[in-house]
């Protein structure tokens, strides 16, 4: 937030603004400058907070340029929009006339320039300025009404709760699952749409863009419908239950129709990742935003390690024992798999649960899809996949293994922290080992694995300089090894592995690293427009040129390579972003907050950096 001087140069444009709202349309341009000066401007930047709740009532805003998201916010800090206020919009005015600690939370929407006048001249602009009061009192019922309008549907009835697939299919599947919306009727031109949480104003200009033409009738929906009508899109209605598990993958024990549901409605609702915490309900994470499933109960104290229990076995209870914390796998056969850590913290003991689909992505289906092929038929050396927590590493190299399985005949063993994506023997002959299952570490597999022939060895992260240092002699003595680590960029990961090693080594490291680094494939999510997640990549072949950079210790020079030379199959992240804001797929803020170089890709797009970055 910034004080800007009110001078002779800015109050004409002010005074103009003012002209334009009831709040002082029976002043005339005198008057209003006298008003001006008990008043102080002020601008404030996209994302800034004007007025927080339980704030006190000493002031009230008045917005000239700008939009501002109005928030009601509870305890607990949960927000939900209340209202966007453009030029014109007053801020405060409820708490100031109550006297009382302000109830909403207002956040600048887009960069605002306002007006800020103190509580005690707001008050006296009641007696002073006619109509005054009307206007203040109009704008809120107008607010209100508005509000009121968001929030109270009328209720889809019963007997009206026939939805057909043709018109479900209106919308698409991502965004049903990111909005909890569904599209319930159809008469002509008119599409009523069905909202189980509150409609957010966002959500609905998507539909309209997305069926321009259509009149949208907003209804409320229960949980319960929207989650039955989502299981036959999602392809949960068809599935008859953990049967008999499929060769190579784990029989797990049955878990209890509360937990089973909750999984269900994982599939069914698109959610990457459910959190459950005793005390809590039940939360989940859909396109990378968490939302609490708020028609779900809190779970019990005590209750939540009682449920997990059919599916532990000895060595995890022996480790939630130990170290207060246990990773082990869970399949609903046929529907997906489930990558479940257990703990225990302040409260009692929590879950975290990621879904593995049943299905795995055909690497046709990945973004520069010849280059990660090359990868894939290499008969030696180290390729890497990169990037956060969440960046869909496990789905691209499950990807690979999937190609490698269906092209080659090869012997490919993998372990995994736990078994993820189940493979069954095509081409090629895969072995799956769990660490703590099937191996005791990482470390122990692979030595064991050097003595097991394989082609192919997958080793499912690298964590520390021993398992570094396993997984580069592996790669030098004939063997094809994928692994990931945490890294950004294709060279932060060049300095990332050199760096786990001690300065002493550093040389020999670089050298060796020249000689067997294949490639690297870093990765990061996006929110895909209209829903749904798409992944863009940067992928770095280490070509003559790349490995002599990293032998003479000059990884500060491998952007310039990669950019001089895409022939060679090189992509840089800004290029692979760049190219989904043009297609249309993800939005532009979006790309700018995955990209660590939002300025060059700013630039790339010609567009201007926004404010603040």
């Amino acid at each position: 937030m910034d004080k800007v001087e009110i001078t002779d140069q800015n109050q004409d444009a002010i005074i103009e603004k003012l002209e334009d709202m009831a709040l002082f349309k029976s002043l005339n341009p005198p008057s209003m400058a006298a008003v001006l000066k008990y008043a102080e401007l002020r601008r404030y930047q996209a994302g800034e907070t004007i007025v927080k709740r339980e704030a006190a009532s000493d002031s009230f805003f008045l917005i000239l340029e700008g939009q501002v998201s109005v928030f009601v916010e509870s305890e607990k800090g949960d927000r939900k929009l209340l209202t966007t206020l453009g030029p014109g919009g007053g801020i405060g005015e409820i708490s100031v006339l109550l006297g009382k600690k302000s109830t909403i939370a207002a956040v600048v929407k887009e960069d605002v320039d306002g007006l800020v006048f103190s509580r005690q001249l707001f008050l006296n602009m009641f007696g002073k300025i006619p109509n005054f009061g009307l206007a203040v009192a109009q704008d809120l019922a107008a607010r209100l009404e508005e509000a009121s309008g968001q929030i109270v549907l009328p209720q889809f009835k019963e007997g009206e709760r026939k939805t057909v697939r043709r018109v479900t299919d209106l919308l698409p599947l991502p965004f049903l699952q990111r909005h909890r919306v569904l599209p319930v009727r159809q008469n002509g031109s008119q599409l009523t749409v069905g909202f189980v949480d509150e409609p957010r104003s966002e959500v609905l200009d998507s539909i309209y863009k997305q069926l321009p033409g259509m009149e949208i009738v907003p209804v409320r929906i229960h949980a319960d419908y929207f989650n039955g009508v989502l299981r036959t899109r999602a392809g949960v209605d068809h599935w008859s239950g953990p049967a008999q598990a499929v060769q190579g993958e784990q029989r797990t024990p049955k878990l209890g129709p509360k937990l089973n549901g909750l999984l269900e409605r994982m599939v069914a609702e698109g959610a990457s990742d459910l959190h459950l915490a005793e005390g809590e309900r039940p939360h989940w994470r859909i396109d990378g935003d968490l939302h609490c499933i708020q028609d779900a109960t809190p779970l019990g104290y005590g209750e939540l390690q009682t449920l997990f229990e059919p599916a532990l076995e000895g060595r995890h209870r022996q480790e939630l024992q130990e170290h207060h914390d246990a990773d082990f796998g869970y399949s609903l056969t046929g529907l997906a798999r489930f990558r479940i850590n257990l703990f225990h913290d302040a409260h009692g003991a929590s879950a975290s649960i990621r879904m593995i689909p049943s299905q795995i992505l055909n690497v046709e289906h990945l973004s520069y899809a010849e280059t990660i092929k090359r990868f894939c038929g290499m008969n030696n050396g180290l390729v890497l996949v990169t990037g956060p927590t969440g960046s869909g590493k496990s789905t691209t190299l499950a990807a690979m293994i999937d190609y490698i399985n269906g092209q080659y005949a090869r012997h490919v063993i993998t372990l995994e922290d736990p078994i993820e994506y189940v493979h069954q023997t095509r081409r090629s002959l895969i072995n799956q080992r769990e660490v703590g299952g099937h191996t005791p570490s990482f470390k122990r597999g692979i030595r064991s694995a050097m003595r097991e022939d394989p082609d192919v060895l997958l080793v499912g992260e690298i964590l520390d300089l021993e398992t570094m240092e396993l997984a580069l002699d592996a790669a030098s003595t004939g063997h094809l090894v994928l692994s990931t680590l945490h890294t950004s960029s294709a060279v932060a990961t060049v300095d990332r592995v050199i760096d786990m090693y001690p300065a002493s080594q550093h040389v020999h490291v670089r050298s060796s690293l020249s000689e067997i680094l294949k490639g690297v494939i870093c990765q990061t999510l996006c929110k895909r427009v209209g829903g749904g997640r798409i992944a863009a990549f940067e992928l770095m072949p280490v070509t003559r040129p790349v490995s002599t950079l990293i032998r003479e210790g000059k990884s500060v020079q491998i952007s310039s390579i990669m950019q001089a030379s895409k022939k060679d199959g090189h992509i840089q992240m800004n290029d692979s972003l760049a190219a989904l804001v043009r297609d249309g797929k993800v939005d532009f803020n979006e790309a700018l907050g995955k990209a660590g170089d939002p300025a060059g890709l700013a630039s790339r797009l010609g567009k201007p950096l926004p404010a603040g970055m």
